[in-house]
């Protein structure tokens, strides 16, 4: 039997996952410095792209791809590789704790106080793309 790491994670972009994300501040920052690189019709394109509730408005649905990927969350980094955030199409893949998994995500964002951690939006519900526009 193969050890569970043998075969790569291999992301289908179904954009299932792509949904009700979490963001605190200083990730917010990064994704809206991501936005503001983006050619006004990439944006427009984007906005004009219908989604299912709750879908984040900065998957790129018709690409099936994140529009801000080098600037998305720590959770859209851990999806599939954190317990309680498997992915379904990926069960092969070996799962770090929950506290090993926020202990990275803590480290890699630089996390001081608390109140790093405090979520000010989530991507699909109260964060949209006419809020990030506006902003």
């Amino acid at each position: 039997m193969a050890p569970p790491n043998s075969k790569p994670f291999l992301c289908d972009n179904c954009i299932e996952c792509c949904a009700n994300v979490p963001v605190t501040a200083k990730e917010m920052q990064a994704i809206e410095g991501a936005i503001r690189a983006m050619p006004q019709e990439q944006i427009d394109r984007l906005q004009a792209q219908k989604r299912k509730d709750g879908a984040c408005p900065l998957v790129d649905v018709e690409n099936k791809r994140c529009a801000v990927y080098e600037a998305r969350p720590w959770i859209c980094r851990l999806f599939g590789y954190m317990e309680q955030m498997q992915c379904p199409y990926n069960t092969h893949i070996e799962i770090l704790p929950f506290a090993e998994g926020q202990k990275k995500f803590m480290t890699e964002l630089g996390v001081r106080s608390p109140e790093d951690l405090q979520a000010v939006g989530v991507l699909g519900q109260d964060i949209t793309w006419e809020s990030l526009v506006l902003r």
